[in-house]
């Protein structure tokens, strides 16, 4: 029998044994997601009608719903199943409870469940491993891209699962956040700081909690641009001042900044006086092949998706997105600020877009490659971003191509890094050898557990 796998948290997307099923229209897709959540019991064919086609006439309502649910029994093969995952009577329609499937708000709330009945009160490694589970199944918001025509009675619950699930959301990645300032990893609750505010984008708390960590940890200048951005949101976006407490923290993190002001701009005063600065970063370098017979609208749509996701996980993970064009980006971990432990941070970066697209539709397939050394940081009058040169962007660009799809090719120099970290396959290649004289290069795998690590693991 086949598996059937559906994603509401965020996007909304339908598998059956992997392949993605894109054929189903919205009504059918929200008749699918309601019984789905709502898989406990049966529901009458009458109140689903009139649910989901609250303006037409009743009989033409539920003439939809047949249809649908013979449009959605076809699509899932339930016609040639002995356990369908629709089961239909004449008065009734449910979901199969007992069928293989899985559903990430299904999961979500399992997770949820095992964490505040069992771990909640004494954290422990199993309670621990329970919240990063529950923060990476939450991919985004209930519902959060589906669009459709349905009653106030379906809308209402929709908003309802939205905002149960979205608070439990907040409330764990909250708590990871704070585990880890605790424990003195202030990248780590950088990453869920960033994570809370991505799930509540009005609320000052997360950004005050954010603000306050990236000063911690000595980034002044990134903690101003977050003030400025929670005030503008505030002020331009919902017309409202920012709180006392949020006024105060700002104006200590940019007194503190001032003060240190004259120092940094000799700083930067002796790099532009040369024009560049060496630094040791790691490159990341990804692209998306998009087949060329494509409807126009989606490749643009493909495009456009592809740079927002490389914004994002660059701001997740610390990099720096410095060359974004079309279907082709370059993420430089290392600059502006320094950091160590580079090469983990692009590792993680780059198995994040890798699980962002896979399984996606065939038309597009992400490659990447990963190069870690020294660059020159060159700074050119009138320029708005800074340009990396050396060999480490001409790696990581040559690493990428000669990648097959999917694939995140390492370099040596990158490998010897993280070999302790993450499972790499090697793969020798003899044209590398006179290319960029190494023999061999890697292949990323998976993170895995060390011992000698002194760096927490984060589930991407």
């Amino acid at each position: 029998m086949a598996r059937l796998s559906i994603y509401l948290l965020g996007q909304y997307e339908i598998y059956l044994d992997e392949v993605k099923l894109d054929g189903l229209y919205s009504q059918a897709r929200a008749l699918l997601a309601f019984l789905v959540v709502e898989s406990h019991r049966k529901h009458s064919r009458e109140k689903l009608a009139e649910m989901l086609w609250p303006d037409d006439p009743r009989d033409l309502a539920k003439q939809n719903l047949r249809q649908a649910i013979s449009r959605l029994r076809a699509t899932l093969g339930d016609r040639d199943s002995k356990e369908p995952f629709i089961l239909a009577s004449r008065t009734d329609v449910q979901f199969n409870p007992l069928s293989d499937f899985w559903c990430d708000s299904d999961a979500f709330n399992c997770v949820i469940f095992a964490y505040q009945h069992i771990g909640k009160k004494n954290l422990t490694p199993e309670s621990l491993a329970w919240m990063k589970e529950a923060a990476e199944l939450y991919r985004g918001h209930f519902f959060e891209h589906f669009h459709t025509t349905y009653s106030d009675r379906y809308y209402e619950w929709a908003r309802s699962h939205a905002g149960i699930l979205k608070c439990q959301a907040i409330a764990v990645v909250e708590k990871l956040c704070r585990y880890y300032e605790q424990c003195g990893d202030l990248a780590e609750a950088i990453n869920y700081a960033h994570e809370i505010v991505s799930i509540e984008r009005w609320a000052e708390g997360p950004r005050r909690l954010l603000v306050r960590l990236l000063a911690a940890s000595g980034q002044e200048v990134a903690a101003v641009a977050q003030c400025n951005s929670c005030d503008s949101m505030l002020r331009d976006e919902l017309g409202v001042e920012p709180s006392v407490e949020t006024v105060n923290l700002c104006n200590r993190i940019k007194k503190g900044v001032a003060n240190t002001e004259a120092g940094i701009s000799q700083g930067l005063a002796a790099v532009s006086s040369h024009g560049h600065e060496r630094r040791h970063v790691t490159i990341l370098s990804c692209s998306v092949d998009l087949n060329a017979d494509e409807n126009p609208e989606r490749i643009v749509y493909a495009v456009r998706k592809f740079t927002e996701t490389c914004r994002d996980i660059a701001r997740r993970y610390g990099g720096f997105p410095y060359a974004l064009s079309g279907d082709e980006c370059a993420i430089c971990f290392g600059y502006p600020g320094e950091h160590k432990n580079t090469e983990i941070l692009a590792a993680r970066a780059a198995m994040a877009l890798r699980k962002v697209y896979r399984g996606q539709h065939r038309a597009s397939a992400l490659k990447l490659g990963l190069c870690t050394g020294d660059v020159l940081v060159v700074s050119y009058q009138g320029a708005a971003l800074r340009h990396f040169i050396g060999d480490p962007v001409t790696q990581a660009d040559f690493l990428r191509q000669m990648g097959g799809r999917g694939e995140c090719v390492l370099a040596e120099t990158t490998y010897r890094k993280i070999h302790k970290h993450f499972s790499c396959l090697r793969r020798r290649n003899p044209s590398m050898g006179e290319t960029l004289g190494q023999s061999f290069h890697f292949l990323l795998q998976s993170e895995c557990e060390s011992s000698h690590s002194r760096i927490n693991k984060k589930a991407v």
